[in-house]
């Protein structure tokens, strides 16, 4: 969704295929708050992608908003895709939502590498995947990655 113009309307058939077919769906989200990983969860994608995440407490945010309590504080809806349409029972789900669901963060921007090891350090999210095309522009090398500055 973030280079595409892609709405949350494309989720739910693509949501569908991959469930048929025991594919993962991993949505990249526009960054416009709460409401970004919530309806992509609810209709159906089982991992979110965070473009540019540049600090440890951008980071933390993006747990709250993804991980159901004790381990963040997203709101539970229970009628989605996610939570089979209303059938799965609710503490199965959440505990299936907190284990199973993935949070990636893009390391995208030099701000993110100088800070590194306390983004690192936030728990609740899977995994760290470098952007490197935009992490070159961010150090004013564009697509130049074999620049000694990102080598």
């Amino acid at each position: 969704m973030e280079h595409r113009d892609f709405g949350y309307n494309v989720i739910p058939p693509i949501s569908l295929a991959c469930r048929h077919t025991g594919m993962d769906l991993m949505v990249r989200v526009l960054k416009t708050g709460y409401d970004a990983p919530m309806r992509a969860l609810e209709f159906g994608a089982n991992g979110i992608m965070v473009p540019h995440c540049r600090s440890a407490e951008e980071a933390r945010q993006w747990v709250e908003w993804v991980r159901f309590p004790p381990l963040g504080k997203r709101g539970l809806d229970g009628a989605g895709a996610d939570a089979d349409w209303g059938f799965a029972d609710t503490r199965e789900h959440i505990k299936h939502a907190n284990e199973e669901v993935f949070l990636a963060l893009q390391i995208e921007d030099r701000e993110a590498v100088e800070c590194i090891e306390e983004i690192a350090a936030v728990p609740g999210f899977d995994l760290l995947f470098v952007g490197p095309g935009d992490l070159t522009l961010s150090y004013g090398v564009p697509l130049e990655f074999n620049h000694p500055t990102i080598e």
